[in-house]
């Protein structure tokens, strides 16, 4: 890999890591104690058994190697999408802006950790060029989708997150805009005959920037079809170093109390949950997300 700065963050109770020649960043530990009776037997860590959206489409991924015989149709769903305004992809279609696993930016690989399987998704735009020009946004996620091979998923009053796993960002400078990242845990449910997105970010680089006033929310829009907030991990003491756990009801009480989401009724349908990264460019920039675990109990 190319010399550049590296922004470096203390581990969080877990045991040290060195990702494709990058130096661990932040390592997130949010752990919840599940019997194994309320686990779902299809997903028990990350198995390579994972597809991307649209068959149909280009940069189409699929690693169905581990997939359970058991539930042949149920599977992780992962997704790629390089943006220059929220929303619409500057290549490729949504969710498949670029391909996993050829030899360029994106990659979605496995090891054996501990007895299971952990994911590493990596995005590299500092041995890669970006193909589009000017600023744009790339996220990489995999996530757990009841409309796309995942579920069944609890009612996100009773929803919890377990996630466990390690972090790491290298950057070109220290001082741009572009060529910077964060991570997090995206949520999705529906009500009021929208669909409500949250982003709880457990890493932020520092000049990322801020869109609303309130300490603890980075972003909070409306439009017509979706609710979308941005929430930071640390303003809500998600103490990392403790392990504490999410739990998303409380969350959703907060944010509608506080008009940046509609009233709901009794019931929140669960879509989907996931960890995610994202990098701005064109400045160069690599992140590594080893995901040890993670789980949407």
């Amino acid at each position: 890999m190319k010399a550049g700065h590296w922004v470096l963050n203390q581990s969080f109770g877990r045991d040290p890591m060195t990702a494709r020649g990058l130096t661990p960043l932040l390592i997130v530990a949010l752990l919840l104690a599940v019997p194994v009776s309320a686990q779902v037997s299809w997903r028990p860590g990350f198995t390579q058994c994972v597809t991307s959206l649209n068959p149909s489409e280009a940069n189409y991924f699929s690693n169905t190697a581990g997939c359970s015989s058991s539930a042949p149709t149920r599977h992780w769903l992962v997704g790629v999408q390089s943006e220059g305004s929220l929303g619409n992809a500057c290549v490729g279609s949504n969710s498949q802006s670029l391909p996993i696993n050829v030899g360029g930016p994106m990659s979605l690989t496995y090891e054996p950790y501990r007895g299971q399987w952990a994911a590493r998704l990596h995005t590299d735009f500092y041995n890669h060029q970006h193909p589009c020009s000017g600023a744009n946004w790339t996220w990489m996620s995999i996530m757990d989708h009841v409309s796309y091979g995942g579920g069944p998923l609890t009612d996100a009053n009773h929803l919890s997150i377990y996630m466990r796993g390690i972090y790491n960002e290298v950057r070109g400078d220290y001082t741009s805009l572009y060529g910077i990242s964060r991570m997090g845990i995206t949520f999705q449910s529906f009500w009021a005959g929208k669909s409500i997105l949250v982003d709880v970010m457990l890493y932020v680089n520092e000049v990322w920037g801020d869109a609303n006033p309130d300490p603890d929310i980075i972003l909070a829009i409306e439009t017509p079809t979706y609710y979308y907030v941005i929430l930071k991990a640390e303003q809500w003491q998600l103490n990392l170093e403790t392990s504490s756990t999410i739990h998303v009801g409380p969350i959703l009480d907060n944010l509608i109390a506080r008009g940046l989401l509609p009233p709901s009724g009794p019931d929140r349908p669960t879509v989907s949950a996931g960890p995610f990264t994202e990098v701005s460019t064109p400045a160069p920039v690599a992140v590594d997300l080893f995901l040890e675990d993670f789980r949407a109990l």
